[in-house]
């Protein structure tokens, strides 16, 4: 195996690991490995991003949030975003996660009609 070969965290059929907790184990274990690799469209070379750099800024992406409003960890943060960044979304979502939030994405293609009539459907706006 090359020296440079990720670490796994050891599997069984009873473990069940949560997202962050995954992330956390490849941040202590393999924060170099690549956790997204791209084409560049400047250069020949890809744009890689380590598992450290995309953890930290979901951590960022989740203390600005916290700190942003009145939410309370364990709270259900509903996002309606235009992001066509990938990479951006998913570590906003993972940082709402590692501060207790539980993320509810909606799709900004349905109508601002369409949401308020699903969130008064299931009573999360009275």
């Amino acid at each position: 195996m090359p020296a440079d070969a990720p670490i796994y965290p050891p599997l069984a059929l009873s473990t069940q690991r949560s997202i962050l907790e995954v992330l956390d184990f490849h941040l202590e274990h393999n924060p170099g490995f690549p956790i997204y690799t791209f084409a560049n469209d400047e250069s020949d070379q890809a744009t890689i991003i380590s598992m450290l750099e995309y953890v930290r800024v979901a951590h960022r992406a989740g203390a600005a949030i916290r700190n942003t409003g009145s939410a309370r960890p364990g709270e259900i943060i509903a996002i309606i975003a235009a992001l066509v960044d990938t990479i951006v979304f998913s570590a906003i979502i993972t940082g709402m996660m590692k501060v207790g939030f539980t993320p509810f994405p909606i799709s900004f293609l349905i109508s601002p009609d369409a949401v308020a009539k699903s969130f008064k459907r299931t009573i999360i706006v009275e």
